[in-house]
């Protein structure tokens, strides 16, 4: 018996329906669609209005009853007695005796319209009532950053305040959000430089799945390292009034993490991570559940099931090159950086030998072309305006020959990490000798970015500044505490992008940048790169029983004969007679 239930009813159904489903799965590195987290659907059916389904959905077939067409509505899908399917029902059109029903599996599609500064952080956050315990929690931040949902990290910004200029007293705090000061190893409430907290990647997944009833399993941030990818932005938490800055007035006493986070979807934002990190993320609707997980996991797991006796003999293989071979950000100048690394194709007669690093001009650019031995990888640094250290990961087949690719071919993450104040020495003019920054730590990660800072009067100028947050997805990494410079014992909270502090020592096991022996090239997409180069696109017929299709999930690896696969779509239709074969197109996985 096939079923359908909506208000905890099972609605009536002509005889011979059939409900057709189309399942996709949802990482976009296979289904070549990076910026895109699919779902799944089912074909219109139609069914009567009689008077069980017309008190279930309403009155849609009289126009004389305020109603509209049923959207959204959770519904279930039986056979068999058993649930087979969990989703959302809505009611496209409606006649005088029936209505056409269609059902959407994708519990992601309640984020699209959900900004993240609508979500529930769990109220405002008391940081103090006086200046010692208001610094005293700044402090605890970084020192014991694990015990925060935000963090007060300094943040190498000179444009971040508009009212630094000649008629005011210089101060070294002048270029930092959250300058943290050698002279008393803490913070110092300086409100013109800025209090900002940065709130933790972590937290933030868990905020939005908590927003649509889900539990989140991170498989992605496993390690206290990667708990501490920070997000950006430019929001200072003082908010009060004064005629005049004054460089010795107080912090707020409270945050509220909505005013710190970019006013945009949910739903931009894990798109951007899932495309970044070559991460999977799944839903089971059945327990409320969701799993984030790096693809490169899922390939090393071992098979989930082995289907081999279940599928037909005929099939068909498709050989597919289009696949992605270069990955860089995507970076506006008008979005507070100073370079623009715009990820131009290289002319095919660059000839690299081995293990050589090539520098080359290119437009007006210069650039670094290095090569890694171990897999053929290129990694193309730009290395022209103010040496900037912003890359992108370039790949090629051929080992003596740069391969041109083009813009079908590549991938430009949203999720930028902040430059490193070294690498594009921002910080040179002013205090490169360290006389201003107070052996300031010179590795700091740095934008050049305007701040947020309500109801603040420039005192030089009757103009009030066109401040807003930053609407960009910015990260980096928190590091604890390292050395200020090579030769200085001094050491303070430092973030960075790298995997390295300033005295080149390795401070952690992944670097926000693409390239590089940690970046997250080789972190997160070296594998995966492998597996989408040398894949097959298989269409076979599956003969899966309804218990089959309740236990599958897109995260497993299925065996058929003597190859493994990943299940990228599955079509079937159901009747009250049972299960057609199965619809299956797969790509072989390592």
């Amino acid at each position: 018996m096939l079923g359908i239930k909506i208000r905890d009813t099972f609605l009536s159904l002509y005889a011979n329906t059939s409900l057709t489903f189309e399942k996709n799965h949802p990482i976009g590195i296979i289904t070549d669609a990076l910026d895109t987290i699919q779902g799944g659907y089912s074909f219109p059916i139609d069914i009567p209005l009689d008077d069980i389904n017309t008190s279930i959905i309403g009155h849609l077939d009289r126009l004389d009853v305020d109603s509209i067409l049923l959207q959204d509505e959770y519904c279930e899908v039986w056979i068999e007695g058993l649930l087979l399917e969990i989703g959302k029902a809505n009611v496209k059109q409606c006649g005088p005796r029936t209505a056409s029903l269609f059902m959407v599996f994708n519990e992601l599609k309640d984020l699209s319209d959900v900004h993240l500064a609508a979500l529930d952080y769990e109220g405002v956050r008391t940081i103090g009532t006086d200046a010692a315990s208001r610094t005293a929690y700044a402090d605890d931040t970084v020192e014991n950053p694990m015990d925060h949902d935000f963090i007060f990290a300094p943040v190498y910004n000179p444009n971040y305040s508009p009212f630094w200029n000649e008629g005011y007293p210089a101060q070294p705090q002048r270029n930092y959000q959250n300058f943290y000061s050698s002279d008393n190893d803490g913070f110092e409430e300086i409100p013109i430089s800025g209090i900002t907290p940065f709130i933790r990647l972590d937290y933030l997944l868990n905020r939005i799945f908590q927003y649509q009833g889900f539990t989140l399993d991170n498989q992605f941030q496993l390690t206290d390292e990667l708990k501490l990818i920070l997000l950006w932005n430019n929001y200072n938490i003082n908010t009060h009034y004064q005629a005049v800055p004054d460089v010795a007035s107080a912090w707020d006493n409270t945050v509220d993490l909505k005013n710190h986070v970019p006013s945009r979807a949910a739903i931009e934002l894990l798109k951007a991570l899932v495309g970044t990190f070559a991460l999977g993320l799944f839903y089971d609707p059945s327990n409320k559940s969701a799993l984030l997980i790096p693809f490169d996991t899922l390939i090393a797991n071992p098979e989930a099931a082995d289907w081999t006796s279940k599928t037909a003999q005929d099939f068909n293989y498709v050989t597919d090159r289009n696949f992605i071979s270069r990955w860089r950000y995507d970076v506006d100048t008008a979005d507070g950086l100073s370079v623009r690394f715009g990820g131009q194709d290289f002319p095919q007669n660059i000839v690299m030998g081995e293990g050589l690093t090539a520098r080359i001009m290119y437009g007006d650019g210069e650039f670094l072309l290095r090569r890694a031995i171990a897999d053929n990888t290129y990694y193309i640094i730009a290395i022209g305006i103010g040496d900037a250290n912003f890359n992108t990961a370039y790949t090629a087949q051929d080992q003596k020959q740069v391969v041109k690719t083009g813009s079908d071919k590549e991938y430009a993450s949203e999720l930028i990490p902040l430059w490193n104040s070294h690498d594009i020495k921002t910080n040179g003019e002013d205090d490169f000798d360290h006389t201003d920054i107070r052996f300031q730590e010179i590795m700091l990660p740095a934008i050049e970015h305007e701040g947020f800072i309500v109801n603040y009067v420039n005192p030089f100028s009757s103009i009030f500044p066109p401040l807003a947050p930053c609407m960009s997805f910015r990260v980096m990494m928190y590091r604890g505490f390292q050395p200020a410079d090579v030769g200085i014992d001094y050491e303070y909270p430092m973030a960075n992008t790298s995997a390295y502090n300033i005295r080149g020592e390795q401070v952690g096991d992944y670097s926000l940048q693409w390239d590089g022996d940690y970046g997250i090239y080789n972190k997160f997409w070296k594998r995966p790169y492998e597996m989408l180069a040398h894949k097959k696109d298989v269409t076979r017929s599956l003969n899966l029983t309804i218990r089959d299709l309740i236990n599958f999930r897109f995260w497993h690896k299925i065996r058929i004969e003597n190859q493994n696969y990943f299940m990228t779509r599955l079509r079937y239709t159901v009747t009250s007679k049972g299960l057609s074969p199965v619809e299956a197109t797969m790509i072989t996985t390592l």
